[in-house]
């Protein structure tokens, strides 16, 4: 079996990026303390928070997740956009870390209301509500949404790494302007006999659906990691 790159994309966004502030397109908006310092994250981010994968804030703070009981419409498109899971298979994944003893679930309430009161009330909250809900004493988040690619190039395995039967991974960053061109590509992390440059060969004609601002494209910059194997 000849040797094969193998690509993953991390979804860690290192520059600009397309940020969604105040009312979210899916309708909802995911609100914090006022006094919390974080004023964005990206979707990867908020939905460990509400998974318990992440526990505590930048500062150090617990994290204090609600959630809106299942069955709410506005549970559902957060459950799809940021989790990228049903709320059943939210709520499942839930209980298994409940019954293995891992983690405690999100406090769950039946209305925007509710959330909006306990987010005013406990700095390391984290909620959400509906896009239009009139909301006192909380601050609205601004939400990351990375590009997507729609184009892919395979990098090539060049003879000396087969030669060598070289294996490993290398590191790229990314800068993708707003109609969705690579327009350039650099290593954080690099590899030998040419991967390295093969990987940025490769990325440079990789083709995205771009990150937007207020409706409108703009430049943002990814990380990604190619695999040689």
């Amino acid at each position: 079996m000849r040797p094969m790159a193998i690509f993953m994309i991390v979804l860690a966004v290192v520059g600009f990026a397309d940020w969604v502030c105040g009312q979210d397109e899916t309708g909802f908006q995911v609100i914090v303390h006022p006094e919390n310092p974080t004023r964005s994250m990206d979707y990867l981010e908020v939905s460990e928070m509400f998974l318990t994968k992440t526990k505590r804030w930048d500062d150090r703070m617990v994290v204090s997740p609600v959630d809106l009981k299942a069955g709410s419409p506005v549970r559902d498109s957060f459950s799809r956009e940021i989790h990228q899971k049903s709320v059943t298979s939210v709520e499942s994944f839930l209980h298994q870390q409940i019954f293995s003893g891992r983690a405690k679930p999100p406090l769950v309430v039946g209305s925007d209301a509710e959330v909006v009161d306990f987010v005013s009330k406990n700095p390391g909250a984290i909620g959400y509500v509906s896009s239009n809900f009139e909301l006192l004493g909380v601050r609205v988040l601004s939400l990351l949404v990375s590009p997507k690619r729609i184009k892919f190039v395979e990098p090539r395995y060049t003879s000396s790494a087969k030669r060598a039967k070289a294996r490993g991974t290398v590191v790229l960053e990314l800068l993708i302007d707003a109609n969705g061109n690579v327009s350039d590509a650099y290593a954080i992390k690099e590899l030998g006999y040419g991967l390295t440059q093969a990987a940025i060969n490769a990325a440079k004609g990789w083709k995205y659906q771009p990150a937007t601002l207020g409706g409108k494209p703009t430049e943002t910059t990814i990380r990604v990691s190619v695999r040689f194997n």
